[in-house]
């Protein structure tokens, strides 16, 4: 903890302090200070910016505001996880069944004090530690939540038209309760939101400037994962989150995923254990005549997976599950025993007791234990289901209400929990939303193999009687008979009714809930930035319609947008490859596959991708921007630029083109400013949400003194929306290209006070920091960056640059090893590893390192040259000439022009090297060389002096020498050059 002093000023701009660092987090925990608190360093006029945007305090009112805890998985042995188990501090990998710790803890990094909260306990946290202003303290005003609410998936709001619908005219009995209901809850609901934004350790990772060195051990490479561990675990993984849901087709998919999973590693129990679990629900939602077959399958998995650990508590658990589906709960009960004394610490036993309970009867003790239940992901929606149906039963209306809304919050597919809520709105008397909830239960029963179905349309038939709607009513009883339900149970209800299977059938196979529907909702969450309930969404539309590729890049897509680990980035690329698999000509699976490699600098990867999209579609515009976005990555802009005229000539209006197109002429050509500028002004009209290209465009306006219009320009757009901190970094923008630091300094921190995890405003405003020599802060901010952006090297980059002009050595190499740990294809990375060894004097390690780099980006001339000019230093002449001679040997000029200025400086160094090992002939050949190149380099001339010194042809080599002096005679080492030449003259 450092020993900076800081001064606090509150709402009433009293002064408080000095308070050291440790004292401020005291009062942010006791309560003294809060997020609205000014914050400035002491001995500093300022600027003075919210406490909770301070990268020092920042993650202490995370701490305060959610309680820390350290997730277990379901699956692990308690007694091996009590911390996280992190890899050494440099980058290795670690192997899947390392400590046992799970692969969902592998994957998703876990930094101790954050772990996901279930919706049951953020409720009792609703009440009783969050409050409003905490929440609007910590989010960005600008971001929207959407519900998804009953009145969202019902027929009559999103498939109009359909037979299936009831006649025209008729509405909900009481649209008012609706609007009710859809705010039941919501403070839970914004909770729940929260901890997915900020409490979960698999969606942002926590932030801290003194932790960084735990992060970077906990957060796998991308390269070490994708070797390692990538398929194996991305298939757990991704069983989980279809396991989550808790929907047989969802179920079906992930046991093919745990199969895939047991085929590549037939070793490792964690496949076995979640496959087993798997089996039972599915046991549990099959047909009586399935279930033999399924029982089977589940008694081979049992038999394989106690052949690897014999005792595991889970095994135990899947037998009494699959004996309570069965009736049977006397043998259940023995299984719990079994499990229990295996592992009486374990989630799954502790959901298996409450199963048993449940069979036997509610009661209030068991209502409590269950709300005290913290369910991992994959039990969510099932332990919610639970404790609503208790709720209900024990007459607990409003509460079984509230928890239904929220588990559909997260799960809106779940057919029985609409079910459910029906039952609970009829028993309450809101027979319009009573109507909603069994027609919509109705419509997603196939999603659960049509187990809902028949019980649904018989409520829903119930409840249109109520409403006095006969003709829906006798159509809903047809359907329940169709699905299922006997004659017996329609005519009690209908004593008239008459069943034609042939109408009924055709009726039924009018699906309005077919895969279109699913990928038309997920669209529009998708356009909300609603990412989660996009991916629930697309993964249906993917599952009913597996031919249709789009589907399942779209998944992949919004994984991605939404993901913050590297194991979340490896589950889109997993979606990606898996998408190739069902359709290799995809050209959308392949530019996202290609693109997302590029963002991680595995370049090689990412081209082969991009090049087969452009391959298959040639004239699509897609793949060529994205080409040209991974050239202009790679900095080869002659190759972007082309990437871009011709996607210009398909597609003109696609905002990326001119956007890309003015910062290219910028590289080409500082001259062509006001073209470039009229291109960002483009870019910005076509999308004026490409914050990028406002900000570029605005930069030039005051280079061409037009300030005053840019800062007019930008306060408009403040007025019209202030909590947008895109806005107020791009006004940060204007006034640093103005050369006004503070004032640029003010207003990124404005910025981050409206959204404190906007890496790029960090990024801002942790170079214009260094340029007023807070060399300190900006190394702070630099770091944020990258740990809010873990494909943004350049912070950790930029970081470890001014760790080393400080001659920080250590907190330098925790900076390279972060990079390299996050992305160690990151280009440079090594140079700067092997910098840091020279300047530390570890020569081993400095050669090492860099000719890492070499290997790593062999096309590199620089990097080349570079550890030529350390095994020069290192008198490995040899060595050297080698490198250098790969250099010398590339195309000559006529062939590869952009090869000329490297080669003279490698035939430069070839001369020094032969000179110094005595080899005086190669080295005039070498300069010789050189000069054909580039006869008016001076520092040629020099060389060639030396080297005909050590010919011992001093009359030349006094010429030579002259030559070079009236050519530089401003030279550092003009006054000793002068000196060799009266000696060579004397001896002459």
């Amino acid at each position: 903890m450092s020993n900076k002093l800081y001064r606090i000023r509150n709402r009433n701009q009293k002064i408080e302090g000095p308070n050291s660092e440790a004292e401020v987090l005291a009062g942010i925990r006791s309560g003294r200070f809060n997020g609205d608190d000014g914050i400035c360093q002491e001995g500093s006029f300022g600027p003075w910016v919210k406490l909770s945007s301070h990268p020092k305090f920042y993650d202490e009112f995370l701490r305060k505001l959610f309680e820390a805890k350290y997730e277990v998985s379901q699956y692990t042995d308690p007694s091996q996880t009590k911390t996280p188990v992190r890899p050494p501090d440099s980058a290795q990998t670690l192997s899947v069944d390392q400590a046992h710790v799970g692969v969902e803890k592998v994957l998703t990094e876990i930094p101790s004090g954050g772990a996901e909260s279930p919706p049951d306990e953020v409720a009792r946290r609703a009440g009783l530690t969050i409050h409003q202003s905490e929440i609007d303290l910590l989010f960005s005003k600008s971001k929207r939540i959407k519900e998804t609410t009953v009145a969202a998936l019902s027929p009559q709001a999103v498939v109009p038209g359909a037979d299936l619908l009831p006649a025209a005219g008729q509405e909900s009995a009481a649209p008012k309760r609706t609007i009710q209901l859809r705010r039941v809850g919501l403070l839970a609901v914004i909770v729940l939101t929260a901890l997915y934004f900020l409490g979960s350790p698999s969606k942002h990772p926590r932030i801290s400037s003194e932790n960084l060195g735990d992060q970077v051990s906990q957060n796998k490479t991308f390269e070490s994962q994708s070797a390692e561990i990538n398929r194996y675990a991305t298939l757990l993984l991704e069983a989980d989150e279809l396991a989550r849901q808790d929907i047989p087709i969802f179920l079906a998919s992930a046991e093919e995923h745990l199969r895939a999973a047991i085929a590549f590693d037939e070793k490792t129990v964690d496949a076995f254990v979640k496959l087993a679990l798997v089996l039972t629900r599915q046991y549990h939602y099959a047909s009586a005549d399935r279930r033999p077959e399924i029982g089977e399958r589940l008694k081979e998995i049992l038999r394989r997976g106690r052949e690897i650990e014999p005792q595991k508590e889970v095994f135990y658990v899947a037998e009494g599950e699959h004996a309570l589906t069965d009736g049977d709960i006397a043998l259940a009960k023995q299984s719990l025993s079994y499990a229990h004394e295996t592992n009486p610490q374990s989630f799954v036993v502790e959901q298996l007791a409450i199963a048993v309970e449940l069979a036997e009867g509610a009661s209030e003790g068991l209502l409590e234990r269950m709300k005290k239940l913290a369910p991992p992901a994959p039990f969510r929606s099932r332990v919610s289901y639970w404790l609503a149906a208790t709720e209900r039963r024990l007459g607990k209306l409003a509460e079984a209400r509230k928890t239904l809304l929220e588990a559909l919050q997260e799960n809106p597919v779940h057919a029985p929990s609409y079910l459910l809520l029906g039952e609970v709105f009829s028993a309450q008397n809101d027979l319009g939303d009573a109507r909603n909830a069994f027609e919509t239960a109705g419509r997603l029963a196939r999603l659960d193999g049509f187990r809902s179905a028949a019980g649904a349309y018989l409520r829903l038939g119930d409840v249109e009687q109520s409403l006095g709607k006969a003709e829906s009513a006798i159509r809903s009883y047809r359907l329940a008979r169709y699905f299922g339900a006997s004659d017996v149970e329609v005519k009690k209800r209908s004593p008239s009714f008459s069943y034609d299977r042939k109408s009924v059938l055709a009726e039924a196979g009018k699906e309005p809930y077919e895969a279109r529907y699913f990928a038309d909702q997920a669209r529009v969450l998708f356009s909300e930035r609603n990412y989660p309930a996009a991916v629930l969404f697309y993964r249906v539309a993917a599952h009913l319609d597996g031919k249709t590729t789009e589907y399942q890049v779209k998944l992949g897509e919004a994984t991605e947008l939404m993901a913050t680990t590297v194991g979340q980035f490896l589950r889109a690329r997993f979606l990606y490859l898996k998408a190739l698999e069902a359709a290799p000509e995809s050209v959308g699976a392949l530019v996202h596959l290609g693109s997302l490699e590029t963002d991680f600098y595995r370049f090689d990867q990412g081209y082969e991708a991009l090049r087969q999209a452009a391959a298959l579609r040639p004239e699509a515009v897609e793949p060529m921007i994205a080409l040209g976005k991974h050239f202009f990555r790679r900095q080869d802009y002659q190759a972007s630029l082309e990437q871009f005229l011709r996607a210009k000539k398909i597609a003109p209006l696609d905002p990326e083109v001119p956007y890309y197109a003015g910062l290219l002429i910028l590289k080409f050509s500082k001259e062509q400013a006001r073209e470039a500028m009229a291109l960002f002004y483009r870019s910005y009209t076509l999308d004026p949400q490409n914050y990028a290209a406002l900000a570029e465009w605005l930069k030039l306006k005051v280079t061409y003194y037009e300030k005053n219009f840019a800062i007019k320009f930008v306060n408009a757009l403040i007025q019209q929306n202030p909590n947008n901190a895109n806005y107020l970094w791009a006004l940060g923008q204007i006034y640093e290209a103005n050369g006004e630091a503070n004032r640029a300094i003010r207003y990124y921190h404005q910025a981050l006070d409206i959204d404190n995890r906007n890496g790029k405003v960090r990024m801002s405003l942790a170079k214009v920091l260094r340029t007023v020599g807070e060399t300190e802060a900006a190394i702070e901010e630099y770091r944020l960056s990258s740990r809010l952006d873990i494909r943004n090297g350049d912070g950790y980059f930029q970081a470890s640059e001014l760790e080393l002009e400080l001659k920080n050595y250590t907190g330098a190499r925790r900076d390279i090893d972060a990079l390299l740990t996050h992305l160690p294809d990151y280009p440079g990375a090594f140079r700067q590893l092997s910098k840091l060894a020279y300047l530390t004097g570890e020569k081993g390690s400095a050669v090492a390192s860099m000719r890492k780099e070499v290997d790593r980006n062999p096309l590199n001339t620089k990097y080349r040259q570079e550890l030529a000019e350390l095994f020069y230093e290192y008198n490995k002449l040899d060595d050297a000439i080698n490198e250098l001679s790969q250099i010398t040997n590339l195309p000559n000029r006529t062939k590869a022009p952009e090869y000329t200025k490297d080669k003279v400086r490698a035939f430069l160094w070839l001369s020094r090297c032969h000179r110094a090992a005595s080899r005086f002939e190669s080295a005039e050949g070498a300069v010789k060389l050189a000069l054909d190149l580039d006869p008016n380099d001076p520092d040629l001339i020099r060389e060639k002096g030396f080297v005909l010194q050590g010919e011992r042809r001093d009359k030349e080599a006094a010429a030579t020498l002259d030559e070079y002096l009236k050519r530089s005679p401003a030279a550092t080492d003009a006054e000793q050059i002068k000196k060799i030449i009266q000696q060579l003259v004397i001896e002459e």
